[in-house]
């Protein structure tokens, strides 16, 4: 039988079984009607067939396993044959194999991030019944807005139908202190009582929160928040493993203690989480991964705190209820909500609710897409380049496969051969790529992006490893079907008539040459998206944030919090003075929140159209920041004048705004000494004067211009809300840290210093997405160009080998090594061209994954599209140089003697 068909028969055991039997019954007839001939009756005729036939089932059970073993066998001694061809020609083994390598190593990388991004589920309870309800504003074109209290309550008894429970969230820092007199500031998280059961959390230790621990108030927002000296008792806590560990050394006798806060109001601990309990949400929305400590927050119900938007809402959907379901009935719970709220009807408020995981991934889903069609492109270009590989080592054993053939070798079973090569080779390639796969990872974890959990997470599993498995399968019959077709037919007498001329070699011409416009193509589109991605970098790096980050250093300062408005200001004085002593400082302010640090808040402003139109109030952002502010962090000042100490008296009501909304406000006249109408501190909006025009501040992001700005003075505010400090230094301002701890500790012993960072590396963590990404497709590009190029190499020089008689011929009849050089490169650069042609079609087809990715440029930028077309004309045109060359030094009459 033929391998194909022993293959199927493994397959089809039943069908074989058919054959086996109707051979033997055709056998045993046969017998038996010699017999009969011979003189037996029928009955003794066909017992005697059956005797000498022995038993039909054992017979069947003998042919089978001798079918099936002779495939196994034929199949293992092919790839004995491989790996002795491959230790005869090692060089070429080892290009195929770091080749398949850097292809299922990029691969296999990118879809661990894929595997751990998109497709794991959260770690909680049913994750897919857990949505996040975010508001919208739609007349402020405002989204991803946190709730209030009121409307918490308001969403939670209205949703009743299609929920099982919504669970609330804010996290923020207190200040505790120790019985040893040490005071620390750790991570919180006020949340409603029933936070972990619709979660899922489990409790270790202790006890979870029931309703009793938070009951509902209507007086002042959250009395449960941790540094609010309350007149309540405090609500109870429970703490995180890894601060249980970390704090009192596990030990269990912890429950029934109290949290001392700055305030003097302790927590009852009454529980401990089990380990590994993480809050999962995309940086933008400003919610602690890991807090230390989980309080009971108490909800109020008063419609004057309908503005303080702080709670991020989950909820959990009842079985087998859609999310579109559950939307429809959370937009009749905002209808409602805008009949009876001017608040709600002004600002078109509506819910939103997003699957939790969709709306966790949402930002890095467009990066990790991009990251996997370039991991995608690099392994095709990586198969195609060892098809052509093979197809030619195929041609070069042209006589030996037709006298395989012309001694009894059939079709499949030349094949056979070829695939056993591709086989071993892939199974090489992919082991040597989770190598490279296991260090990517391994480094990808180290410069995870912030506040991106997922990809910090990232790691080979066994789903990962099965797939990479499958890739080299994939692989394999990729790069290893072409070649096998293409020489499973070869004719004996046309081998011997060719003479010095390889037939194969020249069949297979158009093949090979389509397999290198192939490998050009993919090969450009990768590296439009990265030419795409470092004009964005470049813009990037080059926009101006409205500050100079250099030499400048932020922390923040916790401190126990005095109660009257003016001992925060003589605080606030203090440390003022205190830093400023230290030598070498030029420049001390503070602010909240404060740029690419914080998350900014939105204000309402107006001027007086908005008095008798409400609609007619805009959104900006807010910032309290400190006398010496603007100076510290060098924002250009384009008008009036800075803040001063006088300014933070709390009756003076004196702004200063940006360039964006001086625009809009004042359009083509000056906004000194204009007012505005905001709505912070009361109900009702209140004037302000603009004293100064600055500098638009990028505050949230580099990447977008961002909302216009209003910076209010400390003093307005009751002081002490400007809480992250700026100093200036003359030096390398990571050097100060410690002489800062040192002053602020003599100042007050119990302040402590956290968040000490440079304002470089804000601003490089503002970079970072885009950095990541053109650094991974950049590399993809760069090894993609590569191997295009040895491509390139690769068919032009087996087209010399394949043409040195007719060269020769032409060079015996007048032609010159000029001309000969030019034909070759000529060759190149039009195999170039076809490549750059398709390729600019693919770029453009696929260009509008990566426009989410851009900063400041164009999808379809031209001087992107001119700069690498003609970079790979360059590399097109060195990768012919050498097979130019080798033509161009022919020996005419050592080319026709050997013909």
């Amino acid at each position: 039988m033929s391998f194909l068909r022993r293959m199927v028969n493994l397959a089809s055991r039943l069908q074989l079984d058919r054959e086996i039997r109707d051979e033997l019954r055709s056998h045993i007839e046969m017998r038996t009607d010699d017999n009969i001939a011979a003189g037996m009756s029928p009955e003794v005729a066909r017992r005697d067939a059956l005797l000498r036939f022995g038993n039909p089932t054992a017979i069947r059970e003998r042919i089978v396993a001798v079918d099936a073993g002779l495939g196994v066998e034929m199949f293992l001694r092919d790839l004995r044959y491989a790996l002795r061809q491959f230790q005869k020609n090692p060089t070429f083994a080892l290009t195929v194999i770091g080749t398949i390598a850097l292809g299922i190593g990029a691969t296999v990388a990118v879809f661990s991030v894929v595997h751990s991004v998109l497709l794991r589920p959260l770690p909680y309870r049913q994750p897919d019944r857990l949505v996040v309800a975010t508001g919208e504003m739609r007349n402020r074109n405002t989204s991803d807005l946190p709730f209030s209290s009121p409307d918490f309550v308001d969403l939670e008894n209205g949703a009743k139908r299609m929920f099982d429970g919504f669970a609330g969230v804010r996290t923020g820092k207190m200040l505790l202190a120790h019985r040893d007199g040490t005071m620390e500031q750790v991570r919180t998280a006020s949340i409603t009582t029933n936070f972990f059961s619709v979660l899922g959390g489990k409790v270790l230790l202790g006890r979870d929160f029931n309703q009793a621990d938070a009951p509902s108030q209507g007086g002042t927002l959250d009395a449960a928040t941790p540094t609010q000296a309350g007149q309540n008792a405090a609500p109870p806590a429970i703490l995180s493993y890894e601060y249980w560990q970390r704090r009192y050394g596990g030990n269990p006798a912890v429950i029934g203690q109290r949290l001392s806060s700055d305030a003097n109001n302790g927590s009852e601990i009454v529980g401990v989480l089990a380990p590994g309990f993480e809050l999962l949400f995309p940086p933008k929305a400003d919610v602690e991964r890991l807090p230390d400590v989980w309080i009971a927050t108490r909800l109020t119900y008063n419609n004057a705190d309908r503005k303080t938007l702080i709670y991020r809402v989950i909820g959990r959907l009842k079985d087998s209820v859609s999310v579109a379901n559950a939307q429809s009935e959370v937009d009749g719970v905002a209808s409602q909500l805008r009949r009876d709220f001017s608040l709600w009807q002004t600002s078109d408020c509506h819910i939103q609710l997003h699957p939790m995981h969709q709306y966790l991934v949402a930002e890095l889903t467009p990066s990790v897409i991009a990251l996997m069609g370039a991991a995608a492109f690099l392994l095709l270009i990586a198969c195609a380049n060892v098809a052509n590989l093979l197809l030619v080592r195929m041609s070069l054993r042209e006589r030996e496969l037709a006298v395989r053939n012309a001694l009894g070798g059939g079709r499949w079973d030349l094949i056979r051969q070829v695939l056993a090569e591709a086989m071993l080779l892939a199974g090489a390639g992919t082991l040597f790529g989770l190598g490279i796969a296991w260090t990517a990872v391994h480094e990808l974890a180290n410069f995870a992006l912030p506040n991106q959990p997922l990809l910090a997470s990232v790691h080979l599993d066994a789903t990962v490893i099965t797939f990479a498995a499958l890739f080299g399968i994939g692989a394999a019959a990729l790069f290893g079907v072409g070649p096998a077709l293409h020489v499973s037919r070869p004719a004996l007498m046309t081998v011997l008539r060719s003479g010095g001329q390889n037939s194969l070699l020249a069949g297979g011409r158009l093949l090979r040459n389509g397999v290198v416009v192939a490998e050009i193509a993919l090969s450009f589109a990768l590296l439009v998206g990265a030419g795409l991605m470092l004009r964005s970098f470049l813009k990037l790096q080059n926009v101006d944030p409205g500050f100079d980050a250099r030499n400048l250093l932020t922390f923040q300062i916790i401190a126990p919090q005095a109660s009257s408005p003016e001992q925060r200001s003589a605080v606030t004085r203090e440390i003022h003075d205190s830093l400023t002593s230290i030598s070498g400082v030029t420049g001390v302010t503070a602010a909240s929140p404060f740029p690419l640090a914080d998350q900014f808040f939105p204000i309402r402003w107006g001027t007086e159209q908005a008095l008798g139109d409400s609609s007619k109030f805009q959104s900006a952002n807010y910032q309290v920041v400190l006398p010496g502010y603007f100076e510290t962090l060098k924002t250009p000042l384009l008008a009036g004048r800075s803040f001063t100490e006088a300014d933070s008296a709390p009756e003076r009501n004196l702004v200063i705004i940006d360039q964006l909304l001086a625009a809009k406000a004042f359009p083509h006249e000056s906004a000194i000494g204009k007012r505005i109408l905001i709505r912070l501190r009361t109900p009702e909006p209140e004037w302000v004067e603009v004293i100064g025009v600055v500098a638009h501040q990028r505050d949230t992001s580099l990447t977008e211009t961002g909302r216009e700005q209003i910076y209010l003075t400390d003093g307005f505010m009751g002081h002490g809300f400007a809480t992250r400090w700026a100093i200036r230094t003359s030096g390398d301002p990571s050097a100060y840290g410690p002489i800062v701890r040192s002053h602020i500790t003599q100042w007050n012993g119990q302040a402590v210093l956290t968040e000490v960072e440079p304002m470089d590396d804000l601003v490089a963590q503002a970079q970072a997405t885009t950095r990541l990404a053109f650094l991974l497709i950049g590399a993809f590009s760069v090894v993609a160009l590569l191997l295009a190029a040895l491509g390139v190499y690769g068919v032009l020089s087996t087209s010399v080998r394949q043409r040195t008689s007719e060269i020769g011929v032409r060079m015996a009849l007048g032609a010159t090594k000029a001309k000969v050089f030019s034909l070759i490169v000529g060759q190149g650069l039009r195999l170039g061209a076809a490549g750059i042609l398709i390729g600019c079609v693919v770029a453009l087809c696929l260009s509008r994954w990566i426009r989410s990715l851009l900063v400041d440029t164009k999808v379809v930028d031209p001087l992107t599209y001119v700069g690498i077309t003609g970079a790979f004309c360059l590399v097109v045109a060195l990768a012919s140089w050498l097979p130019a060359l080798r033509a161009a030094s022919v020996d005419p009459m050592r080319a026709l003697r050997s013909e």
